[in-house]
């Protein structure tokens, strides 16, 4: 018998050292890895719609505590370009 796990609720905030843009719907993802990807996603989509400089900016995950389970800083994501 396999045993799944239930979905998990994150919330993905944009931080910096003076501004704070909260997520206050966050998604749902099966994974931390699913959520991760799906934060990588969402920072392409944020890329390609707005060329406003992210430098100095974080993207966080959050769990329903508040408790941050990764954070991708915006500078260093050249991958994203």
């Amino acid at each position: 018998m396999r045993i799944h796990a239930m979905p998990m609720r994150y919330y993905f905030h944009l931080m910096s050292d003076t501004e704070c843009l909260r997520d206050l719907r966050g998604v749902e993802a099966d994974s931390l890895d699913q959520a991760f990807l799906g934060a990588l996603m969402t920072l392409q989509e944020l890329r390609d719609a707005d060329d406003a400089n992210w430098s100095g900016w974080t993207l966080t995950a959050a769990d329903d505590a508040g408790c941050v389970l990764f954070a991708i800083p915006l500078d260093q994501a050249d991958f994203l370009h």
